[in-house]
Order: structure tokens, then C-alpha cells, then sequence
């Protein structure tokens, strides 16, 4: 479990560039001080209307699924009714921080290649 406190350290220039907009949008916080920031930080998003840009299901529609640590490490999806769901609640409520996007439960890459 990875909390949102803990300190971001992405190992891909793509997770570089997203903590650099975190950093940029909670600096100029000081300078909008009637703007509220809230930062959703989903894992990937599944569903049938994301079907063509899904990470996982490109993945696991390839005929080969090459799976490294016998697809034991874990991962996590949510759907995306659930992410609207929770972008929505953060927009009514003007709720503000920095929030991880993710189920309770996970899935090994085995699982998911099945």
C-alpha cells in the first residue's frame, strides 16, 4: 500500500513528469489562494468505454503475455464508473489533497493474463 504522504520517487520519465505538475500546481497554491487543488492520482482505469487506451487490456490481448517474477507481482485497476464516481464526490464536496485512486484488493499479472 503506498500512501499519499509517502514520498514519490517514479522510475519512468511519464511519472517524473506528473509529480512535476503536482509540485507546480500545489506551489502556485500560495498565489490563487481562493483556488482549491485536489489531486487524483488513479491507477489504470478499466471499462468499456476506455477499452481501445487500456494499458492492461493491450497487454493481455497480445498472443504472447510474457510475464517476468512468474506473474506474481501485484497490481491494481478501477473501473472507470468508480473514478467518475469518486471525481465527482471531490468536485461537490471541494475536497482538497492529494488522494491515490485505487481498489482495496489487487491482482497478480498471472490472474490477469488468465
Amino acid at each position: 500500500v503506498v500512501k499519499e504522504h509517502a514520498s514519490a520517487q517514479p522510475n519512468m520519465v511519464y511519472g517524473r513528469h506528473k509529480i512535476e505538475v503536482e509540485r507546480y500546481l500545489t506551489s502556485q497554491q500560495p498565489f490563487y489562494p481562493r483556488t482549491q487543488v485536489a489531486i487524483l492520482r488513479p491507477v489504470a482505469v478499466v471499462g468499456p468505454r476506455g477499452r481501445q487506451q487500456s494499458h492492461l487490456r493491450t497487454l493481455t490481448a497480445q498472443p504472447v503475455f510474457v510475464l517476468s517474477n512468474s506473474g506474481q507481482a501485484r497490481t491494481q485497476a478501477i473501473h472507470e464508473n468508480d473514478l467518475t464516481s469518486l471525481l465527482s464526490t471531490v468536485l461537490e464536496r471541494n475536497v482538497v489533497g492529494i488522494f491515490n485512486a485505487a481498489p482495496d484488493d489487487s491482482a497478480s499479472w498471472a490472474e490477469i493474463g488468465k
